[in-house]
């Protein structure tokens, strides 16, 4: 077939010069990442909104602003949702309905578990994640008593890569274990804070490594105070802390503002104990086991820690000291 007059000879270029698309490339993904910092914002925005008109009891108002949120994917406004139907705040009271939000809530915070990276070959299965820190440089390190329950075995993320743990000493109770590695090295203790013990409003930094397979793989803090000094139904054995936490962090460390550990954090408010109390779920509420109780439990176990006077520190210095002491625990099966 024959070019018309119009057509452009094959030496000629023939759309956009290179360096034009590359440019107009960065453009519209700088935009589109723009739009989307904008969309999350205004969604945050929108939750808060619905949250307190909630709280005042306009559930109209409360409905508006939460259910295109829980519709669009977000699991709080799902949950909240949720919360709305069983309670019949603003919408018909329907139990089925109150399911159906919790339940999307529930698998959009959980996922599915990404496969596992770098990591050797194991009898057994992963079949749940925790966290925990280091106490001794021999390798001892404490996590929580509920998350050891049935696991014939344990890997400790450690100098990047996954190292055989065993269980040491548990006491249900205080909801405390203690695991050693096998072959422990180059491992940095943190310290203990013993006395005084916690003090209410007192600022604390909690580190550990929650959902794993759906956050990053990174070491991840929180910040927030001491809010009780005692736990569910005044349990003593507790303190009760501002900082709501997800499945994952149990057994990490409660950090004061010299870096030393007050507690270990040990659960949160059950959705059903929140329900039963007319609370708006999530709370902001979450309970760590009391340094002295790890005290008594490691010298129970003959294990010695370290009580060193740190300097007060800022939130980043503190999570850097954190970041070399807290790991993450995995139970094999």
């Amino acid at each position: 077939m024959s070019r018309g007059a119009d057509a452009p000879a094959p030496s000629q270029a023939v759309g956009p010069r290179p360096e034009i698309g590359a440019a107009a490339s960065v453009v519209a993904q700088s935009i589109l990442a723009f739009a989307l910092l904008a969309w999350i914002s205004a969604a945050a925005a929108d939750y808060d909104s619905g949250i307190a008109a909630l709280n005042r009891g306009e559930y109209a108002a409360a409905l508006a602003e939460l259910r295109p949120l829980a519709e669009a994917g977000d699991s709080r406004a799902q949950w909240a949702l949720g919360y709305m139907h069983r309670r019949g705040l603003g919408v018909r009271k329907d139990p089925e309905r109150a399911e159906y939000w919790k339940r999307r809530s529930t698998r959009k915070l959980l996922g599915a578990p990404a496969p596992p990276r770098d990591q050797p070959k194991r009898a057994g299965k992963v079949a749940g994640n925790a966290s925990g820190f280091f106490v001794d440089a021999r390798g001892h390190l404490l996590t929580n008593h509920h998350v050891t329950g049935g696991c014939t075995g344990f890997l400790v993320r450690s100098s990047g890569e996954d190292q055989p743990a065993t269980l040491v000493a548990s006491d249900r109770q205080w909801d405390l274990a203690l695991l050693k590695l096998a072959r422990p090295r180059a491992v940095r203790p943190a310290a203990l804070r013993i006395r005084p013990g916690p003090t209410l409003g007192e600022p604390v930094l909690l580190a550990g490594y929650p959902l794993q397979g759906l956050l990053s793989d990174e070491l991840h803090v929180a910040v927030g105070i001491v809010s009780a000094l005692a736990g569910p139904r005044g349990d003593a054995r507790f303190v009760q802390l501002s900082t709501p936490v997800q499945p994952g962090s149990s057994g990490g460390p409660v950090l004061d503002s010299r870096g030393r550990v007050i507690g270990v954090l040990a659960g949160v408010l059950r959705p059903e104990d929140a329900d039963r109390a007319g609370a708006v779920w999530p709370p902001d509420i979450s309970f760590a086991v009391r340094a002295e109780l790890l005290k008594r439990f490691l010298d129970r176990a003959g294990v010695r820690y370290e009580t060193v006077a740190q300097t007060r520190a800022g939130t980043q210095d503190i999570a850097a000291r954190a970041s070399a002491f807290t790991v993450r625990v995995q139970c094999i099966r």
